[in-house]
């Protein structure tokens, strides 16, 4: 969701949803095209890995010719024989900072937007080689990389316009004197000038697009990335597609990847499309005719996270004026896949452009992968040749223009009053403070709820001050003030609502929303109104939606009133339910971030009522509902109370007969509540995702004779390396088959272990086993690909490729709420076989900055490796293996270092048969 990758690792999968739109697929494809379009469409296969490896960019110059950007290179991609197929890569350059992500050829320049700097390369002659040093035309002071600069586009006003991402630095210093914008906040759009001296700012507040495109209107649209990490929080922000608003601000308040939150919509512009979580990449408008009526002048977007192609029309919205300073708006649309990747199929789109003829070109790669280019026929072939015609418009109404006036948007506005009197002075003041919508929010002014601390009037302050006291409150009404809408109808009509015991339903929807505005507001000014916050709790029901409980949940958390005993079973009934009403959503896959949220939501609660610990949430009739209920658990300080809380909930887990998590099982052995020997083996076997959090205690009660194939197992998965010689050591060799065997000597191997019995009797009774031999030989990457290109993948079978997935420990980490590895759902479609099996290999290859690891030494002379989850001047949260936290106290911490190795453990195959790995392939394919 990052965006399009580069030097990254392949286990940064910022893993969606599955899509719920109904597509019909073209059966008449190319046996080599992983991807699926529209009936009557033809895919073209232009270009192969083998001339351009891991492609981050593309573009098409005046002639047709395809260019592509990737790690280090820029190169034109050519035809020379005329069979429609490149045949030949001309090297434009070697000398490129570290790689581009945008690119643009006009006549003998060709511009480049890579880590720091947006270049200017010369090409005289036409020999599609650069003459030179390129000219640098803007500096950027930013972080670059996945989150800097990008996309690059010429727009009807003749300046150069770029995308930059929230780590770019674009700041004051860019925003020239005629600068739309100048105070930048977050990713913007940068233009610049076209003798290239001058720059403007004319968007802020983007989080990472990628892409950018202009209509034939001279609208700029652009995607943007959502916020992975918080999926499902009340936070979260989708993927979002923007006709972009020059001189706004679009919504987006913090900058890097890992802190997110964005603005809720009604407070910055409009979004033109939504869809869920992905990885957006290249956009593009269709100018030309080729394509049937239905996809021209429309819009065309990719996701790299899903392996899909969205297209949206653009139809005017009949509501909206027109006029030379009016707000004219584009109806908003929910995307329709146009391409898709098909079941064998590994689909990457990076980038997307439209040659002379109509046809849609598409770029695949990113993150080390296999560099693809497609082209995309219409129906009725390929079009007359035509070069694009911009709409030449003056300079300040290019793109999407706000009218002078404030847009009339629904405003909240928060009254506390017993009298007539206070009701006019807040309206007052908030209509003077906040006329209209604000498009350029500073930080903090991050919802409804903090105007309250923006307001600049003596009389709103002084209210503010009054609410806080909360001296003779009697009633509390948010309103929502919309310019067809009078003050006094709102405000006794949602009076009415308070006072009565109308059930929510009843409700029009937007004073539905007005609870969550509500809420909030009350959180922000910390009222300690104990009737209002019981009446808050009323909207914890079983009937109602896990992320607005969350919501809910969070801004209670924020009100120290005081707790009634029925407003605590409400509070723990909502904390109970969550994870079962996730579990009972079709498409629901919360982030990792999510039961941490919720373990740190329930501490504060407890500190504002203890009682919600002692003595509900553990005799709640839900509790022990959910394996979930272990990170409640957790926080529990007092041991002995501890202790019986786990004994409670084990017992209640074991009668359900519902899964274990390594959370759990982690539980049990802090609270010294053992695990009986019978139920540990069951485990064992019936969830091998497990075995790793169950190591150590199968080492200690494990039989060496009875249990000699679930050591085998045990050597199999990603476990410590004293682990691994702990099971060396107690495995019987004259017990073991040859794949045993080759197991044990592959666990030599990954771990470097020198046991020279275990490898002499291997090498010498199984010296023919080719498995032996490449074990005891050198493992190289090209080896493992000639290998995969001799396995008949017809083969696999997913059912014991789940096995070998959570045998190897895979699910360990990889159960996308883990920090040290994401979800493995949709990898098929996004990366070929052979990438895959590389990656899982030598995970070293590329690795994302998302999954890095940091080394933490300590005074004591322990030494960590994990990775960091919150770091402040007291202290570090980091995650290792298995999930577990650790707090490290900031006086303790001696060095903090990256690594500059993969937390995966390396060679993860080896001791793998060829059914292992077809099986393996198999059950990859059906996530």
């Amino acid at each position: 969701s990052s965006g399009r990758p580069q030097s990254s690792s392949i286990w940064l999968f910022a893993i969606a949803l599955l899509s719920c739109f109904l597509y019909t697929p073209s059966s008449a494809l190319a046996a080599d095209t992983p991807f699926l379009v529209p009936d009557g469409f033809t895919i073209d296969t232009y270009a192969t890995d083998d001339l351009a490896h891991d492609i981050w960019c593309m573009t098409i110059d005046a002639k047709d010719r395809i260019c592509v950007g990737g790690p280090g290179y820029i190169k034109y991609l050519l035809d020379t024989d005329g069979d429609g197929t490149a045949d030949k890569a001309t090297t434009f350059t070697t000398g490129v900072r570290r790689g581009p992500m945008g690119l643009l050829i006009e006549s003998e320049h060709l511009y480049s937007v890579e880590a720091n700097a947006v270049l200017r390369y010369t090409d005289t002659d036409g020999d599609l080689v650069a003459d030179g040093e390129p000219e640098e035309l803007v500096t950027f002071t930013g972080k670059g990389g996945e989150h800097g600069p990008h996309g690059i586009r010429r727009g009807p006003d003749g300046w150069l316009y770029v995308i930059c991402g929230n780590t770019s630095g674009v700041d004051d210093s860019h925003a020239g004197y005629a600068s739309p914008v100048k105070e930048p906040d977050q990713g913007c759009v940068l233009r610049i000038s076209p003798d290239g001296t001058e720059t403007e700012v004319v968007a802020h507040g983007f989080r990472n697009p990628y892409d950018i495109a202009f209509d034939d209107q001279g609208r700029l649209f652009t995607y943007d990335s959502d916020n992975e990490r918080d999926h499902h929080l009340p936070w979260y922000a989708p993927t979002r597609v923007f006709d972009i608003a020059f001189g706004s601000h679009h919504g987006w308040l913090l900058p890097g990847h890992k802190q997110s939150y964005n603005t809720p919509e009604y407070y910055t512009v409009d979004r033109f499309a939504e869809y869920r979580r992905g990885s957006p990449t290249g956009v593009e408008y269709y100018w030309h005719t080729a394509f049937p009526e239905k996809y021209r002048k429309g819009l065309f977007y990719a996701c790299w996270t899903f392996g899909h192609i969205y297209y949206s029309p653009l139809i005017w919205d009949p509501t909206s004026e027109g006029g030379l300073m009016q707000e004219r708006r584009y109806l908003r649309q929910q995307p329709e896949i146009f391409a898709q990747p098909h079941a064998d199929g590994g689909f990457a789109p990076v980038d997307l452009a439209i040659d002379s003829t109509g046809a849609l070109w598409v770029a695949c790669g990113g993150r080390d992968t296999s560099g693809w280019v497609y082209r995309i026929v219409p129906p009725d072939g390929a079009g007359d040749s035509q070069q694009r015609q911009m709409m030449s418009l003056p300079k300040f109404l290019v793109g999407r223009q706000l009218p002078a006036e404030p847009l009339q948007h629904p405003h909240t506005v928060r009254l506390f009053h017993p009298s007539e009197q206070d009701r006019l002075r807040v309206y007052d003041a908030f209509q003077r403070t906040f006329g209209g919508i604000n498009f350029r929010p500073e930080p903090r002014a991050i919802d409804a709820g903090y105007n309250f601390n923006a307001v600049s009037t003596m009389e709103s302050y002084e209210l503010t001050e009054k609410i806080k006291a909360e001296s003779g409150l009697e009633l509390l009404v948010e309103m929502d003030l919309k310019a067809e809408d009078a003050l006094t109808k709102d405000a006794a009509d949602l009076a009415a609502y308070w006072q009565s015991d109308r059930p929510a339903a009843e409700i029009e929807p937007w004073r539905l929303n007005s609870h969550k505005e509500l809420a909030r507001t009350l959180g922000c000014v910390q009222t300690e109104f104990a009737p209002v916050l019981e009446h808050l709790t009323t909207v914890l029901r079983e009937d109602t939606h896990p992320t607005d409980d969350v919501h809910f949940l969070f801004c209670l958390a924020q009100i120290p009133a005081g707790r009634t005993s029925l407003a605590n079973w409400r509070i723990a009934g909502a904390f109970l339910r969550v994870d079962k009403k996730l579990v009972a959503m079709p498409d629901a896959y919360p982030s990792r971030n999510w039961p941490l949220r919720l373990r740190e939501l329930f501490q504060v609660h407890c500190e504002h009522s203890p009682q919600l610990m002692a003595d509900v949430m553990w005799s709640h009739t839900l509790f022990g509902s959910s394996i979930e209920h272990s990170r409640y658990v957790e926080t529990i300080t007092d041991p002995a109370l501890k202790k019986r809380v786990v004994e409670k909930m084990h017992q209640r887990i074991s009668q359900s007969k519902a899964p274990w998590t390594t959370d759990f099982i982690r539980l049990m052995l802090e609270a010294e509540t053992p695990i009986e020997t019978d139920q540990l083996l069951q485990l064992w076997d019936d969830q091998p995702e497990l075995r790793p959090a169950l190591a150590a205690q199968l080492l200690d009660q494990g039989d060496p004779k009875a249990d000699h194939k679930r050591f085998i197992q045990l050597l199999a998965s990603a476990i410590t390396r004293e682990q691994a010689v702990a099971a060396l050591d107690l495995i019987h060799v004259d017990l073991c088959s040859q794949s045993e065997m080759e197991i044990a000597i592959a666990a030599l191997v990954r771990h470097s272990i020198e046991n020279d019995v275990i490898l002499e009797i291997g090498k010498t009774v199984y010296a023919d086993s080719p498995i032996i031999q490449r074990l005891t030989g050198n493992a190289e990457e090209q080896t493992l690909i000639d290998r995969l290109a001799t396995i008949d993948w017809t083969i696999g079978q997913a059912a014991p490729g789940k096995t070998f997935y959570t045998a190897r420990g895979c699910a360990a980490c990889h159960s996308g709420q883990n920090r040290l590895g994401p979800s493995l759902r949709k990898v098929s479609t996004r990366f070929s076989r052979t990438d895959f099996f590389r990656h899982t290999q030598y995970p070293d290859l590329a690795i994302s900055d998302l999954y890095r690891a940091r080394r933490y030494r300590l005074a004591n002379g322990k030494t960590h490796i994990g990775t960091p989850i919150y770091s402040s001047p007291d202290q570090t949260l980091i995650e290792v293996a298995d999930g577990k936290h650790i707090n490290i106290a900031q006086k303790d911490l001696l060095l903090e270092e990256p690594l500059d190795q993969s937390p995966m453990p390396a060679h993860l195959l080896l001791g793998a048969s060829d059914q292992d790995l077809a099986d393996f392939w198999a059950y990859i394919k059906t996530l």
